[in-house]
């Protein structure tokens, strides 16, 4: 038998056992060095809780273990102030407030107490989105947010009519004889048309919207169908009959103007603002995943 056909020695088994051994707890220790251990966290939501909720739960659970861990419970002035609030509506009274904060933590009040808690946890929220510097937005993201979210800040387009509105309510069984009459009229030659008499209309206070209105709000104003009408409208002509909740409109349409890019200077605080929110949005989402790595959550779903 050769020598490199023999088993190795026990002494030496026992050897590479220890030695692999201590370079497994050095890596061990090294990871953990890097890498704090986990912080447990139990999770209670209802047995019918969708994932989006469980999510929505694990968070609020984990921000305001962050915030109890900074002592904002003992520090917020909001918070304290419902704590004792609370202490005093059980009858529970104590001359010294700081006192009086310790014993409704003690009773769990600041967790319990869903003022509180909510507090706690916007607290929490702000401190992710904190920068201790915030420098102002540069020209070039204020128009990259903008072309990002054009509708937000372009003018709508606008319809500019005039209108003869037959009401439901005022004309009642004659609605219908009306409606014809004025249909025949507005068949007569465009000149005719164009001229009908507004004292047809019934009183209506957007007969004569020579200032325009969008295609939006008119839709909201009228329905759908008004709307619509009027989105696919061309200037110079009649439409109608078109019904709403109100009545019967015929519409003569006077312009339709196109939506317009307002300039950057115009709308600038509107932009720096939204700008701003963004980054804000952006710390709290990095830095709430960060701190989610920090914790094992257990869900536990209650009967």
């Amino acid at each position: 038998m050769s020598d490199t056909d023999r088993p190795a020695p026990l002494w030496r088994l026992l050897a590479r056992f220890f030695v692999g051994g201590a370079l497994l707890l050095a890596a061990r220790q090294a990871v953990q060095a890097v890498e704090p251990e986990r912080r447990p966290l139990a999770v209670e939501v209802s047995s019918g809780a969708t994932e989006p909720e469980v999510a929505a739960a694990t968070d609020e659970a984990i921000l305001l273990d962050f915030a109890i861990r900074a002592g904002w419970h003992r520090t917020d002035t909001v918070v304290r102030e419902r704590l004792l609030s609370s202490l005093a509506v059980a009858g529970e009274k104590e001359e010294e407030p700081r006192v009086a904060v310790d014993r409704a933590i003690a009773l769990g009040l600041h967790v319990s107490d869903p003022i509180a808690r909510r507090r706690l946890v916007e607290v929490a929220e702000r401190a992710l989105e904190h920068a201790d510097e915030e420098p102002e937005p540069t020209q070039d993201e204020l128009r990259a947010h903008v072309d990002a979210h054009r509708d937000d800040y372009r003018t709508p387009g606008r319809v500019r009519f005039r209108q003869v509105f037959l009401s439901t309510e005022r004309r009642g069984a004659g609605l219908a004889d009306a409606v014809t009459e004025i249909a025949e009229r507005l068949r007569a030659t465009p000149e005719v048309a164009r001229d009908v008499d507004l004292a047809l209309s019934d009183p209506w206070p957007w007969s004569d919207t020579r200032a325009g209105e969008s295609p939006a709000r008119l839709e909201a104003l009228f329905g759908e169908e008004f709307g619509r009408a009027l989105a696919g409208a061309r200037p110079g002509r009649w439409e109608g009959p078109v019904r709403s909740s109100f009545g019967v409109h015929f519409v003569f349409v006077e312009a339709v103007d196109a939506p317009d890019d307002p300039p950057l200077a115009s709308v600038h605080d509107r932009v720096r603002a939204a700008v701003l929110r963004e980054r804000r949005a952006a710390r709290r989402a990095q830095r709430m995943a960060a701190l989610r790595r920090e914790y094992v959550v257990s869900v536990v779903r209650s009967a």
